[in-house]
């Protein structure tokens, strides 16, 4: 890989690192590609990834020289038309940039032109070519294109230590250079809140090490992946994932407003940390016993995408703008008193005795507790005034008794009262 040096105003660049629909295929796509890089470059271990800043993402040499250019469009678009003023604006920055390796990544095959045509109306630019042949890649393939790669670095630079090669330990790899980029991602939104600079200087400066990239592949990821920091990893790649597929499946077009607020919201939640981000999804979950302890806990007890998509994005997406600054104030407060909170409850009207009956009893068993003024959960589809209402017989507590024997009886009767509201109803209270 060669490059010239380039001087560039970060001012100048626009970045879009920190808004609507995440970094998620795009982040994957890139280290797909670094990985590559990696595995074939000697001198790749000087070598740094920047993400959304010159383009999509660029390789970026220590000399301050642009090696590569890489534009991704996750379209549903399989016509050469959807794409072409893309394909020249591409080849119009490798111009600026002085760089003559552009590739452009797409998510689904375009159909009414071949690959070399493209390249041919289009000099020094080409559609990616993935290890399987294809020229796209489906953000359902994506994870399974990087466990490739990363089997073949191994392979390669590794060969001794047959166990990197076993699948659990590929899908670990996968897991922690997905942080780091998600992690980088995060930080460039804190600092850009904090006010220390604009996302576009930040998206420029704030690159990704290939040494750090390297590192990953060289350690015993063994040690990493009990512990509770890389499963709170995990849970925060499945909630991006499933919310820029949310977003990718949004029928168009979605005003800037509405981006915003969604954008604001998922970088709220990114920036939790550890022991609140466990709190917030015991939040939005209280029908199901959160749990990090292990890698079946984690797949028994966390997020559902079908949950996520139809109640709790869908809330935060159809009703009225949420700007907590801390996690009590995730809610909505009403005029006449009281609070809504978003939930990921999705299943149907039918189902609220089995639902009701398990957030009560998820509230008996574990320490879980909601803001004190909480009146109702947003779900999906359910309503109901109290779990009272539903669930009966559920303690001995006599929700006549005036005074409560026990501070856990009391909360107890507090959560009893409180009800559920699907989105729809929860629009005629929420102005």
């Amino acid at each position: 890989m060669a490059g010239s040096k380039i001087t560039v105003n970060p001012h100048d660049i626009h970045s879009a690192i920190t808004t609507w629909s995440g970094f998620v295929y795009q982040g994957k796509v890139a280290l797909y590609h670094s990985i590559k890089v990696l595995t074939d470059d000697s001198s790749a271990g000087s070598y740094a990834l920047q993400l959304d800043s010159l383009e999509d993402f660029a390789i970026m040499a220590a000399s301050n020289s642009c090696l590569s250019l890489h534009q991704i469009k996750a379209l549903k678009n399989t016509y050469y038309s959807g794409y072409e003023e893309a394909f020249t604006k591409l080849c119009a920055k490798g111009k600026i940039y002085k760089c003559d390796d552009l590739s452009f990544h797409v998510a689904v095959k375009i159909g009414d032109k071949s690959p070399a045509d493209i390249a041919t109306a289009h000099p020094k630019m080409q559609l990616y070519q993935y290890d399987d042949g294809q020229y796209f890649c489906a953000l359902s393939h994506i994870d399974a294109a990087m466990a490739h790669v990363i089997t073949e670095f191994y392979k390669k630079h590794a060969p001794e230590h047959t166990w990197k090669q076993q699948t659990a330990y590929v899908t670990a790899t996968k897991n922690v250079l997905d942080d780091i980029v998600q992690r980088k991602v995060i930080s460039i939104h804190q600092l850009v809140h904090a006010g220390v600079a604009s996302d576009n200087t930040l998206a420029y400066t704030q690159t990704i090490s290939f040494a750090d990239l390297k590192a990953v592949f060289d350690e015993d990821l063994n040690l990493r992946t009990n512990s509770e920091a890389y499963f709170q990893a995990l849970l925060k790649g499945d909630l991006n994932r499933y919310y820029q597929e949310f977003c990718l499946d949004c029928p168009d077009p979605v005003s800037d407003e509405v981006k915003a607020k969604m954008s604001f919201f998922i970088n709220f939640i990114n920036q939790l940390p550890g022991p609140e981000l466990l709190h917030f999804c015991r939040q939005i979950m209280p029908h199901r016993k959160v749990a990090l302890n292990s890698f079946s806990e984690y797949k028994d007890t966390t997020f559902q995408q079908e949950d996520l998509r139809y109640a709790f994005f869908k809330a935060l997406f159809e009703l009225k703008e949420l700007t907590p600054t801390k996690l009590e104030e995730l809610g909505w407060r009403l005029t006449a008193g009281g609070m809504f909170i978003p939930t990921a409850i999705s299943r149907p009207q039918q189902e609220i005795h089995a639902v009701c009956s398990a957030i009560v009893q998820n509230i008996q068993e574990t320490d879980f507790d909601l803001p004190y003024e909480t009146s109702a959960l947003v779900t999906a589809y359910m309503n109901t005034p109290s779990l009272q209402d539903i669930v009966n017989n559920t303690n001995d507590i006599d929700p006549e008794v005036d005074e409560l024997v026990t501070p856990e009886e009391e909360k107890i009767m507090r959560w009893k009262k409180i009800g559920l509201c699907s989105i729809d109803e929860a629009k005629k209270h929420i102005s």
